[in-house]
């Protein structure tokens, strides 16, 4: 009738149950942690270096989406800070739409290509570094939105 259990099955099988939560609760922890810093590179406080070192943790780009202004996606493993808020569409990936996305925090790019700002939400700060028509440029003032050969920058 009964099926009688020693102490070293009941042991195995309680360890074995511990274990399974034990491991659930550790994804359920990893889970919440990976959330919260999304949370907090979309609000500024962490660095657009620091979050480019965790693209795996970023939701991938994808159409159809309504995007708010600082989300952060990622696409083709490159992360990219939305600028103004819209639904995506086929043909406007982040890598294409300068108005609406911009290439964040390539900690392995010292010097990325320059791009035209579209305003002050994207303008180059004081020190920011950029390479433009094979020259290295440093900007010597804030909200730069001019090109390194018109005004506001310093050649490397």
């Amino acid at each position: 009738m009964f099926k009688q259990i020693n102490n070293a099955d009941y042991l195995a099988a309680r360890f074995e149950t511990e274990f399974i939560k034990s491991k659930s609760e550790q994804a359920e922890s990893k889970a919440v942690i990976n959330i919260a810093f999304v949370v907090l590179a979309e609000n500024g406080n962490i660095d657009e270096v620091t979050a480019s070192e965790h693209t795996e943790i970023f939701a991938e780009w994808a159409e159809n989406v309504s995007y708010a202004v600082n989300n952060i996606r990622r696409y083709e493993d490159n992360l990219y800070k939305c600028l103004q808020a819209h639904t995506s569409q086929a043909g406007w990936t982040p890598d294409v739409s300068a108005s609406l996305w911009k290439k964040i925090g390539d900690p392995t790019e010292e010097y990325p290509e320059w791009s035209q700002p579209i305003g002050a939400s994207d303008a180059y700060q004081t020190g920011d570094k950029v390479s433009y028509n094979g020259n290295h440029y440093v900007s010597t003032v804030n909200n730069n939105v001019w090109a390194p050969d018109v005004y506001g920058w310093e050649r490397n």
